[in-house]
C-alpha cells in the first residue's frame, strides 16, 4: 500500500513530525517484543552479539532500554486483560488510542496526544484512502483492478467504506462544509471517514503533505498586498463536528457562531487596511507586527540599477 514519505513533507511541521518519529519508535519495539516475547532487547537470535546489534537499533531510534522494558511490561498487561488485542491498528480511533497510551507512558511527553496519530495514519493508509477514491462509480471488477493496483485488501477497503456510510450518515461533510465558499474535496472526506478522523484535521493534514491545496492568498486592494484570511480553527471544528452528544442544530449553531466571529475578524483586518491606505499612508509601513499576526505579505518592487529612487 502506498505511504506518504513523511520527511520529505513535515520539515516545517513539529507535532505531525514527533508523532511519527514516536510512532516509528512503538513500532520498533513492537517489532522487538514479538521477535524476542519479553526477553529484553534481542531483534534475533543468531547473532554473535544480539544485545549490541538490538543497542545500535535502539540507538538509532532514540529510545533505551528502559523505555523498552515499561513497553514490554505494558504490553504484557494489554494481552494479559486482552489476548485478542490490536496493537498496532492505527486505520481507526480505538486503535490509535491503544498505541498513544503506550507511547505516553513508556516516554512521557507532555507535548504528544492520542490524536497526534492522526497524521500518522493518513501517512500510512494514504493509498487505501487514493483507492477509495479512485474506486468510485467502478464496477466490482474495476474496482478489484483498483484495489490491486494499489495493493490494498478486500477486507480492509470493504470495512473502511462501511465507515464512510456511517460518517456521510452523520452529516459530517455538510456540518464542516457548511460556511464554506468552496466545497471541501472528496479525498478529504473519505480519509476522515475510512480512518475516524475529523474533517478539518484530515484536510490540514492532506495540505501538509501537499496531496490537496490550502486556500490561497486573498488580494482585495492591490497587487502588492497578499491577506491570507484568518480560517476558523480545523480544531474546534472537529471537536464540535465528531460530538455525538450534540444535535445537528446544535453543531450548526456553534459553528455559525465561530465563523461569524472570523468574518468579523477578517472585515476589521481589511478594514484597518483600507484605513491605513485611504489616509495616504504607504502600505510598506504597515507594522511587521500586524503583518505578521493577520497573515499580510507585501510584494516589495525589487531595486535594480535602474531604481533611481534614493536609498536614505
Amino acid at each position: 500500500m502506498e505511504e506518504i514519505k513523511v520527511e520529505e513533507n513535515l520539515k516545517n511541521d513539529t507535532r505531525r513530525r514527533n508523532a511519527y518519529e514516536n510512532y516509528e519508535k512503538y513500532e520498533v519495539m513492537l517489532f522487538q517484543y514479538n521477535r524476542s516475547k519479553g526477553n529484553g532487547i534481542k531483534l534475533t537470535r543468531n547473532l554473535k552479539d544480539p544485545v549490541k546489534y538490538a543497542a545500535d537499533i535502539a540507538k538509532k531510534y532514540n529510545f533505551t532500554r528502559q523505555e523498552y522494558a515499561l513497553f514490554c511490561e505494558k504490553v504484557d498487561k494489554l494481552l494479559e486483560e486482552n489476548p485478542e488485542i490490536n496493537l498496532n491498528d492505527l486505520s481507526c480511533r480505538e486503535g490509535r488510542k491503544v498505541i498513544g497510551d503506550i507511547i505516553s507512558d513508556i516516554s512521557p511527553n507532555h507535548n504528544f496526544k492520542s490524536t497526534d496519530l492522526d497524521s500518522v495514519a493518513i501517512a500510512k493508509y494514504y493509498g487505501l484512502c487514493e483507492a477509495i477514491y479512485e474506486a468510485q462509480n467502478k464496477s466490482p471488477t474495476e474496482v478489484i483492478k483498483v484495489l490491486q493496483n494499489k495493493r490494498v485488501s478486500i477486507p480492509l477497503f470493504e470495512n473502511s467504506c462501511k465507515k464512510i456510510e456511517d460518517y456521510e450518515k452523520s452529516h459530517r461533510r455538510e456540518l464542516y462544509d457548511r460556511c464554506r465558499k468552496e466545497k471541501s474535496p472528496d479525498i478529504v472526506h473519505i480519509t476522515a471517514g475510512a480512518l475516524e478522523i475529523g474533517p478539518g484535521e484530515a484536510e490540514e493534514c492532506l495540505v501538509a503533505f501537499e496531496k490537496i491545496e490550502g486556500i490561497p492568498y486573498e488580494n482585495d486592494f492591490d497587487k502588492r498586498i497578499k491577506i491570507r484570511p484568518e480560517q476558523v480553527s480545523k480544531a474546534v471544528l472537529d471537536k464540535i463536528i465528531m460530538d455525538d452528544r450534540l444535535t445537528d442544530d446544535e453543531k450548526k449553531r456553534l459553528i455559525d457562531e465561530q465563523y461569524n466571529k472570523i468574518e468579523e475578524k477578517n472585515k476589521f483586518i481589511k478594514g484597518s487596511i483600507q484605513k491605513w491606505i485611504n489616509s495616504g499612508r504607504s502600505v510598506e509601513d504597515l507594522s511587521k507586527d500586524f503583518m505578521d499576526r493577520n497573515g499580510i505579505v507585501i510584494d516589495m518592487p525589487q531595486t535594480g540599477v535602474d531604481d533611481d529612487r534614493e536609498i536614505g
